[in-house]
């Protein structure tokens, strides 16, 4: 595993990097609540997302499923909040080429566990003002993969919890 933090202000990298095989067609992805699209398993490399955008929100991607969009948020607007739960070997998220906001505008919640993989090119943990971003990495395997940047608490309050 390779950790490199730089400090500035309230920004800070830290880079994970976890190789697994995918086990394709044994998965499952459950989502409710607000979520829009509505059906993640139809998600693309082209699509914004959003887990509780006007209302609370969530998706849990287990088995070793895995989820791809572009960008997504995860409470959105003020007044919503989105979890989102990665839990096991080869169960993925990838946000080709994009963002992942945890803690939009609102509440936002990432948890990886159990050898589960979360990769992107920018991570924010609480992207906007009065946002609460937690985001929470336990379990041997589990990874959070920013190719470019995580900030956390970038404009609003965000914890990281590594265990």
């Amino acid at each position: 595993m390779e950790k490199a933090i730089q400090r500035c202000g309230f920004v800070a990298v830290v880079v994970f990097v976890c190789f697994a095989a995918i086990n394709q067609g044994y998965g499952a992805i459950n989502s409710w609540g607000d979520v829009q699209p509505p059906d993640p398993s139809t998600w693309t490399s082209d699509t914004t997302a959003y887990i509780g955008k006007d209302a609370n929100g969530g998706i849990s991607v287990t088995e070793g499923d895995h989820i791809v969009a572009h960008e997504a948020y995860l409470g959105y607007n003020e007044d919503a909040s989105g979890i989102v739960t990665i839990d096991g070997v080869g169960s993925s998220w990838n946000c080709y080429r994009g963002s992942l906001y945890v803690g939009g505008s609102g509440q936002g919640t990432l948890e990886i566990s159990n050898g589960g993989s979360v990769s992107c090119w920018y991570g924010y943990i609480g992207n906007e003002t009065d946002s609460t971003g937690e985001v929470s990495i336990d379990g041997a395997g589990s990874s959070w993969y920013c190719e470019y940047r995580l900030s956390i608490g970038y404009y609003g309050g965000g914890t990281l919890e590594i265990s």
